[in-house]
C-alpha cells in the first residue's frame, strides 16, 4: 500500500503500478528458475533461499492476463515437463491485488468516470464525462479479491 497515492484509481495509474509489480515478480521468479535449472544456488548464505531454488526445477514462469484483460497481467506458473514435477495440466496464477481500503468505493460506481483525457482532469466536471463501468469494476474486483477468497474458504470449510 505504500506504493500507492490517493488518486491512483484515476487514468490507469493503479493498473500501471499493478503491471510493474507483476513484472518484477515475474523477473525474480525467472531468476530463481534459471538458477535451479543451471544447478546453481542463490548467492545468499541462508539455507532457506538456496533450498527454495531447487523447488523451481521444472517450472515455467510466464506472464498472462487475468480474464484476457491486457491491463491486468498476472504471473503464470506451469510445469515444463523437464523437471522432477513431470508433465501435468495444472497452472498457478499469481494475481496481484490491493488492500480493500486502498480505493474509495464511493467513487467507483458504474455511473462514474475515472478515465479522463489529458488536460480534462482539472478543467472538466467529471459528471459530464461518459461513465467507465468496466474500468471501475476491474478496480473493485482487485480490491475485493482477498475478501472473496476468504469468503470462499469459509464456505468450503462447511463441507
Amino acid at each position: 500500500s505504500e506504493a500507492f497515492r490517493s488518486k491512483d484509481y484515476l487514468n490507469f495509474r493503479y493498473f500501471d503500478k499493478r503491471a510493474a509489480y507483476a513484472g518484477e515478480v515475474h523477473r525474480q521468479l525467472q531468476v530463481l528458475c534459471s538458477a535451479s535449472r543451471n544447478g546453481g544456488g542463490s548467492s545468499s548464505s541462508t539455507s532457506s533461499t538456496s533450498s527454495s531454488c531447487t523447488d523451481f526445477a521444472g517450472i515455467e514462469v510466464d506472464i498472462g492476463h487475468l480474464q484476457a484483460d491486457v491491463f491486468r497481467p498476472c504471473v503464470v506458473l506451469r510445469p515444463n515437463g523437464k523437471g522432477e514435477l513431470g508433465e501435468g495440466q495444472w497452472v498457478v496464477r499469481l494475481l496481484p491485488s490491493c488492500a480493500p481500503d486502498l480505493l474509495p468505493f464511493a467513487k467507483l460506481g458504474p455511473d462514474r468516470n475515472l478515465v479522463r483525457a489529458v488536460g480534462t482532469a482539472e478543467t472538466t466536471d467529471p459528471t459530464s464525462l461518459p461513465p467507465t463501468p468496466h474500468y471501475n469494476s476491474c478496480l473493485l474486483e482487485d480490491a475485493r479479491m482477498r475478501l472473496h477468497l476468504e469468503h470462499m474458504h469459509r464456505a468450503l470449510q462447511k463441507f
